[in-house]
């Protein structure tokens, strides 16, 4: 299978996918409301807590390294281009590639070949 087409990391807790990036709602040891990380996979403990089924496991970078975040509180979807989240509700405003003007879509996350077209910072998938 093709990797970047073919297929995708599974469902995490609420819909969140491995790579997603995310930004924290709470500050916690080292992590400070507002900063970014990146989903890395589920809880790694499952037994640790009670629940670890509405956790994943964030990387936030060096010097903050990794926590098991609650992803309806601790955090949430990291912007997109124009300031979309993953999971928005969108409706699209021309005619495009099978897309109807009117048609209505959820974000899905960041546009996954950047390198088509001049404007792939500004596009979402």
């Amino acid at each position: 299978m093709h990797a970047t087409s073919q297929i995708e990391h599974a469902l995490l807790a609420c819909g969140f996918r491995k790579g997603d990036r995310v930004t924290a709602l709470v500050d916690f040891k080292s992590i400070s409301t507002g900063d970014v990380g990146t989903v890395v996979g589920p809880h790694p403990n499952p037994g640790g807590v009670a629940d670890h089924a509405e956790r994943v496991s964030v990387d936030f970078g060096d010097g903050k390294g990794r926590a098991n975040m609650h992803v309806t509180s601790h955090i949430e979807h990291g912007l997109l281009a124009g300031g979309f989240r993953k999971g928005d509700l969108v409706v699209a405003l021309i005619d495009c590639n099978g897309i109807s003007k009117g048609d209505v879509g959820t974000v899905v996350g960041p546009l996954r070949n950047p390198g088509e077209g001049a404007d792939h910072a500004e596009r979402v998938s």
